[in-house]
């Protein structure tokens, strides 16, 4: 099953981000072959202000599993988490 994360950073969380960012990419690096994509979307001055991740988790559970112990979440860099379960419908394979 395929998910879509969004989470939304707290107010001035750029310490807070870069605090926690090498423990949450530990943990999507140990997620083998469940990241489909994952990246930053910018404020207006280019800074970080959430996370856009679309995964590929072989159940529900398994999927609530990594958001229990998703670091952003856990030390409160993102103050709202959206996700939803995601059908893929495009994808451009020469796009980088």
């Amino acid at each position: 099953m395929q998910f879509v994360v969004i989470g939304y950073d707290v107010k001035d969380g750029g310490k807070l981000r870069a605090e926690h960012r090498p423990e949450h990419i530990d943990v999507l690096n140990n997620l083998d072959g469940i990241v489909l994509s994952a990246g930053a979307f910018l404020d207006e001055d280019g800074n970080p202000a959430g996370s856009s991740m679309h995964f590929e988790f072989p159940s529900q559970e398994a999927f609530d599993a990594y958001l229990a112990q998703e670091p952003l979440i856990k030390h409160g860099v993102w103050e709202r988490v959206e996700s939803y379960a995601f059908r893929q419908s495009f994808s451009n394979p020469s796009a980088s």
